[in-house]
């Protein structure tokens, strides 16, 4: 069993104990050892800042050394006193004593009396009195020197003697009558434990009094639970528990877990996570339970990845059956240590040239030894310690006073770095490649501490939950490396190499073949006549918003599906000017919401009875002073001005131009991604009022047959459900091929749910830490290449899948040679966000994707 030695979770040392006058200290603030809770001290919350240490009396220390093999006895016949000192504040529960007597005949301590008292300051001391407490009964008595105390308390285990509220304090004193009995142990528990039943028989603490003969009962037949609140962090290694009933077994009944870091939100543990029981199936009203368990102990349920909570549910299907313990075996998980900035990806507006660097963060300990560090080249792996340089002449130390985040003590650090890039130094210039991305870590002790991607997720998830729990969900993909970036100008990071010539939306095979292919296609000579042949505006769709993703243009969409034919037609009207392709967003999206100043439409039309140029493409644009549209070969969609259509449009939409016919083959049209947008607060123009014609538009580009990648988006999108009414568009899907594989021997990691061999988000766990393909899926692909992406199953650049993307052609198209991203807006956003950070982890990238 484990003693009082890990009392404060996070501790290496032996807490103070006090013997009479002799007097030794030692603080909170590292690693405790492991424990089984039902049979043995609860780890306390480490919230104080002493940290000396010295060499605690070795027949004292016995007493919390976890070994009831060893004792203490002082060789006094009357009151002695044990003080134990925990290092910081911390909320008790219980209290109990193993002890041995001189004549080993003897069952209990006969006539003598015991007494346990609390105190914060180590001066005065508060009794713990009947009947203010429970788990001891009579005798309490007036008993001799101490007026009040337990009488004749048997040998071996006591009882846990526990409050009735749990108490904060400092110091614990367990005091006796001599009688030359030895104690072997002292143990203080942190935990407190509730049920959603009324008890009828027995006590709910019976099921972690670490005794399996006592336990207790409900009226409830049906589904109940207990709940244990470990009072702080710990990481729950493997549990079990006893039952009872009057048959052999539990029969069909089933049982769950639950576990909480916040006592909020609570995740189900599920056959993925753990080992060691069977029949794990989907069981009534808990659709995620193990049933047909055995009366008496379970065998060990092993997590294979010990989460970290606070709060632990235990549920089962009644029956009347009698819980008599909870084992839980956990770990005191180490403080977390933790860079919030920068995050991974930051970009550096106006050069790095002696531009200083601020890193800050939470440090486990006062006396951590931190040192921030530079890839040396960025041809060198960032895995070996050998290709990194310091950037501080001496380690830094953090503030001593600590910051705590729900009992959670950690210690705040704020550096400050101006790595050089002297051209007169080629060793030191390699650090940091001319516009490009110098990686970066920082230290604790020697081991890198985690980072983050999102800079808002730290300072959102602070306010709920605990500082690791945050980090858990909030952590960079990139393992304690942080990426930054050199923006050479003062609105962001632009490429290094510009291509001459037209750059954007740009297929060559297409120059001056506009009016051609508006001949072959049978182009109406304006817009309203466009829109008659097609029977608009009957049974049209409408939607108003700001193409936020890569045009940045106000948009005015409609939509409409021939019941008849199966034709599919859209016109979207553009409003705002392409001159610099940076639009100012407020007048452009007012302007397509009012319906004013138009600058050009284009039109799409899917025929199911083509097989070849079933999709084709018409551009009118807007006389701003008759009001009349015409149809145009060329339109401006960015600031590099006119482009023939239809180039400019398959450049996006997919599509091979047949130069001998002017015909375009597998064009498509391009799914809504509502996420991508900016929308209007007038009313009836929201993002919520138009979600349902939103889905209408989306389920009408299904009826173009799109290719699978397209189809597996909208479906993904909607839940599988795109054709149902008012269902919501959901932008967190991820395609499988973006996902982590799975199996029984290769679980998911926390978070996540093994199910038809990718991991899939456990719902009841939010937010989670994604892994590195769902993290560049969300960050990289989706925000700056999947709009067009998605429709070139059969482009030159295949990236539609995780191992496609990673594969190297998305540094050269990219970084070497920048062509990608392929829009203006889309371009320009690109090399303003972390998306470099992103690819750095997900692709072997020497040059730094700028050099």
């Amino acid at each position: 069993m484990l003693g009082f030695a890990n009392v404060c979770g996070a501790m290496t040392r032996t807490p103070k104990l006090i013997f009479f006058l002799s007097l030794t200290a030692v603080g909170c603030g590292e690693a405790a050892p492991d424990g089984l809770i039902s049979e043995s001290t609860q780890p306390l919350e480490s919230l104080c800042t002493g940290a000396v240490s010295s060499v605690v009396p070795a027949t004292a220390s016995n007493v919390i050394d976890g070994n009831t093999a060893t004792h203490f006895g002082s060789g006094n016949n009357n009151w002695q006193t044990v003080t134990i000192d925990l290092g910081c504040t911390a909320r008790v529960t219980g209290v109990r004593r193993n002890m041995v007597a001189t004549t080993p005949s003897l069952a209990t301590r006969n006539g003598q009396g015991e007494m346990v008292s609390v105190s914060n300051d180590n001066v005065t001391f508060t009794p713990l009195t009947f009947p203010t407490t429970f788990g001891w009964g009579p005798p309490y008595v007036n008993y001799g020197a101490q007026l009040q105390a337990w009488h004749t308390v048997g040998y071996g285990w006591s009882r846990f003697l526990r409050p009735n509220t749990p108490i904060q304090a400092r110091y614990v004193r367990f005091q006796w009558d001599g009688n030359f009995d030895a104690v072997t142990e002292v143990e203080v528990d942190t935990k407190t434990i509730s049920v959603n039943q009324a008890v009828t028989s027995g006590s709910v603490y019976n099921a972690i009094d670490g005794n399996s003969s006592t336990g207790f009962t409900t009226a409830q037949t049906q589904w109940q639970q207990v709940e244990v609140d470990f009072g702080r962090s710990v990481a729950l290694t493997r549990l079990r528990r006893n039952m009872s009933g009057a048959s052999a077994n539990r029969g069909e009944n089933g049982e769950q877990i639950q576990v909480s870091a916040d006592g909020t939100t609570w995740r189900p543990i599920v056959v993925g996570d753990v080992a060691g029981w069977e029949a794990y199936t989907n069981y009534g009203a808990q659709r995620q339970a193990w049933k047909r368990m055995p009366y008496g102990w379970s065998n060990y349920l092993s997590f294979r990845q010990p989460p970290v909570l606070r709060y632990l549910r235990y549920l089962w299907d009644g029956n009347s059956d009698n819980f008599n313990e909870l084992e839980l075996e956990t770990t005191s998980p180490t403080a977390m240590s933790t860079v919030l900035l920068p995050t991974n990806g930051t970009v550096l507006g106006g050069g790095v040239e002696g531009q200083p660097i601020e890193f800050s963060g939470f440090a486990s300990t006062r006396d951590a030894q931190i040192r921030v560090q530079i890839l040396r080249d960025p041809a060198l792996s960032p895995s070996l310690d050998s290709s990194w340089d310091d950037l501080l002449a001496t380690p830094a130390t953090p503030q001593s006073v600590p910051t705590v985040f729900f009992g959670d003590a950690h210690y705040p650090f704020e550096i400050s770095v101006t790595p050089t890039t002297n051209g007169s130094i080629p060793a030191q210039l390699l650090r940091w490649p001319p516009a490009g991305v110098a990686l970066f870590r920082v230290l604790q002790n020697n081991v890198p501490m985690r980072s983050f991607d999102d800079g808002d997720c730290p300072e959102t998830q602070s306010l709920t939950r605990t500082q690791r729990a945050m980090s858990e969900a909030c952590q960079s993909h990139m393992s304690g490396v942080i990426s930054v970036a050199d923006g050479d100008d003062s609105q962001g990071a632009i490429p290094p190499q510009q291509p001459s010539g037209t750059e954007y939306l740009s297929r060559f095979d297409t120059v001056n073949n506009g009016s051609f292919y508006y001949q072959h296609i049978g182009a109406e000579s304006n817009l309203n006549l466009w829109r008659t042949n097609r029977g608009f505006p009957a049974g049209e769709v409408v939607t108003r918003f700001y193409n936020a993703g890569d045009l940045g243009l106000g948009r005015e969409m409609h939509c409409r599906t021939n019941a008849a034919t199966g034709q599919v037609s859209c016109y979207v009207t553009n409003y705002g000017s392409a001159a610099d392709g940076l639009n100012d967003e407020a007048s452009a999206l007012a302007s397509a919401v009012a319906g004013t100043n138009p600058v050009a439409t284009v039109a799409m039309d899917f025929r199911p009875n083509l097989t070849d140029d079933s999709v084709r493409f018409y551009v009118y644009v807007h006389n701003p002073i008759t009001g009349q549209t015409s149809l145009a070969p060329q339109v401006a969609l960015d600031s590099e001005g006119l482009k023939d259509v239809p180039g400019v449009c398959i450049a996006c939409h997919s599509g091979q131009f047949q130069p001998a016919t002017r015909a375009v083959r597998n064009a498509e049209f391009l799914p809504f991604d509502l996420d991508s947008y900016s929308y209007s607060t007038v009313p009836g123009h929201t993002r919520a009022a138009q979600e349902e014609n939103f889905r209408l538009q989306n389920a009408m580009v299904l009826a173009t047959q799109p290719p699978p990648a397209i189809t597996e988006l909208i479906n993904g999108w909607y839940h599988n459900t795109p054709g149902t009414a008012n269902t919501v568009f959901d932008g967190n899907f991820v395609p499988n091929g973006w996902r982590p594989a799975c199996s029984a021997s290769t679980p998911c990691k926390s978070g996540y749910l093994c199910s038809g061999g990718v991991c899939l988000e456990d719902a009841a766990v939010s937010p989670r830490s994604d892994p590195e393909g769902i993290t560049v899926y969300r960050q990289v692909y989706a925000k700056y290449c999947r709009t067009c992406h998605v429709a070139m199953p059969i482009s030159p650049l295949p990236i539609d899948t995780y191992a496609a993307f990673s594969a190297g052609a998305v540094q050269f198209r990219t970084c070497d040679q920048p062509q990608m991203p392929h829009a203006e807006l889309t371009r320009y956003r690109f090399w303003q966000s972390n998306a470099r950070g992103h690819l750095i982890g997900a692709i072997p990238m020497p040059t730094g994707c700028g050099e």
